[in-house]
């Protein structure tokens, strides 16, 4: 595929949806960890509670996209190509990808922490 407006423009698209999701997955996981349990188990509470709207919101967009490659028009049809694409990779960066490395590049990740806190917090998910 040629680097053209319309690949700036899905990697404007994409870049902006993939950034949304991953505030939200990062913001629920400082929430989670500010409310006093270990980091770990706050970045699994999050992908949980953050998952699945991510997932839906994302795949609508993919299909969108898809729907659009299917056009007779080249140009349309390279945008709903790579949107697609760019949409899919996002959702999978940002719920298998960036919570392990969240995890790692923290500097509260310590392993002296226990990793659950209270029985109520082992129900918690």
């Amino acid at each position: 595929i040629v680097l053209d407006p319309v690949a700036a423009i899905v990697f404007s698209v994409a870049l902006g949806i993939a950034v949304d999701d991953t505030i939200h997955v990062m913001a629920r996981s400082r929430e989670e960890h500010h409310g006093g349990r270990h980091l770990r188990y706050a970045v699994a509470r999050a992908v949980v509670l953050c998952g699945g709207p991510t997932i839906v919101s994302s795949a609508v967009l993919a299909v969108g996209f898809g729907t659009i490659a299917l056009s007779s028009f080249q140009t349309v049809r390279a945008f709903g190509g790579l949107g697609f694409v760019a949409v899919t990779v996002a959702i999978v960066s940002d719920l298998l990808v960036f919570p392990p490395l969240l995890y790692l590049f923290s500097r509260r990740g310590t392993r002296d922490e226990p990793l659950v806190r209270s029985a109520s917090d082992v129900d918690y998910i």
